[in-house]
């Protein structure tokens, strides 16, 4: 019979006899060969009979499994480090060392960021420096992990480049164009986007900490919606007032926007329906949602998810007429139904009334056209044929 070495030996020695495994005890008995493989260095599957070295005698212990195999060679290696006289003790200084709330927090997203489908933000920003900062550590401030940041400067004239320059994460790319309205600017980020989930955002509003974890959580649970969009807050930034917003089913777009400004979309949405439509500005986002909703199962998510801000210097407290105007012209562009046709001209003709009596007339009999039996639109009609002091 073969010799058994000093190591063998002190591994076998080493063991208690209440805890030897059955390869120990088959060893110490003179049944293993002692030449064969022991513990870390067990073979990945030991089928067959194991023999003495000089005899044709088989054993009788067999190992019936790769499972039991791996168990006795996982127990053994641990007893066999545990009772190591050169292995460290744990001391203060080596134990564990307290990790604190935000590390934990990047590590984890770090972590999610590698099975987390990517999601491209673009956000568009235009002589706002005093605000973007602000803007950009929102979105990366998302506990989404895998996610890019694409900021498309419309070609400002203050310091908005150096407050990006300020920024240093991986995440956040920069570009530049010369000044061409919003529209232009989403088309530029979307075309450098690499993310299968689709968003913008503005430098002036904020999402909630979990905003695009949520939606992005329903586009995968929800693999025939193309489009999610959520409930927010209309904050007056002046008075401090807010109150929740609920989103509507994508029929109501036949009117009014109703999405609202948080919202994702699938990668195959950008790539069907194409560009945001630079003359629609002001209505870029209600013209591209009403494509979307002919083409793609749109579906409102209900929570609150987003805070959107009025004050002097947003576009929707500059431009409110011209707003309200563009949608309405961007809803009769796309209507269908002779209903919806001509309450879109006969809004507009009464917005047109008091600055521009030819366009009012022009929209009146646009209504009449597809409702000839619409009071209201012959009463704008006639307004629109009278001198200024009268109709006023």
């Amino acid at each position: 019979m073969g010799q058994w070495d000093a190591s063998q030996l002190w591994l076998i020695r080493k063991a208690s006899p209440g805890n030897r495994t059955p390869l120990a005890m088959a060893a110490s008995s003179g049944r293993v060969d002692p030449g064969a493989p022991l513990l870390g260095e067990c073979p990945p599957v030991m089928a067959g009979p194991l023999r003495r070295v000089g005899r044709a005698q088989s054993i009788d212990c067999v190992v019936g499994s790769l499972g039991g195999a791996a168990a006795i060679a996982s127990r053994w290696s641990t007893r066999r480090q545990e009772n190591n006289p050169l292995r460290p003790r744990e001391t203060s200084a080596t134990a564990p060392k307290p990790v604190n709330a935000e590390t934990a927090i990047d590590a984890g997203r770090t972590a999610m960021a590698g099975r987390e489908p990517l999601v491209s933000v673009v956000l568009p920003t235009y002589n706002r420096a005093d605000r973007l900062r602000t803007a950009i550590e929102n979105v990366l401030g998302q506990t989404y992990g895998s996610m890019e940041l694409i900021v498309v400067d419309d070609g400002s004239t203050d310091c908005t480049r150096a407050v990006v320059a300020e920024v240093h994460d991986a995440r956040v790319r920069y570009l530049w164009q010369p000044n061409g309205k919003l529209p232009r600017a989403l088309n530029t980020g979307f075309r450098a986007a690499n993310g299968r989930y689709l968003t913008w955002t503005s430098d002036d509003n904020y999402y909630h900490p979990t905003a695009l974890q949520r939606m992005a959580a329903f586009l995968e649970e929800n693999r025939d919606v193309g489009f999610v969009y959520t409930d927010y807050n209309l904050v007056n930034e002046i008075t401090g007032e807010r109150r929740v917003v609920r989103v509507e089913p994508p029929e109501h777009l036949r009117f009014v926007n109703r999405v609202g400004a948080c919202f994702l979309y699938r990668r195959a949405v950008y790539e069907t329906v194409g560009d945001y439509d630079p003359e629609a500005f002001l209505a870029e986002d209600y013209d591209y949602w009403i494509r979307v909703s002919k083409r793609f199962r749109m579906e409102p998510l209900h929570e609150v998810l987003y805070d959107f801000y009025i004050h002097p210097k947003s576009l929707t407290a500059q431009y409110e007429a011209e707003v309200r105007r563009c949608r309405l012209q961007v809803a009769l562009r796309n209507a269908e139904r002779a209903g919806t046709k001509a309450t879109c001209h006969y809004r507009l003709a009464r917005i047109e009334l008091g600055d521009s009596p030819s366009a009012a007339r022009r929209h009146a009999m646009g209504a009449l056209r597809w409702q000839p039996w619409r009071l209201k639109a012959w009463g704008v009609l006639a307004l629109s044929c009278l001198p200024r002091r009268l109709r006023s």
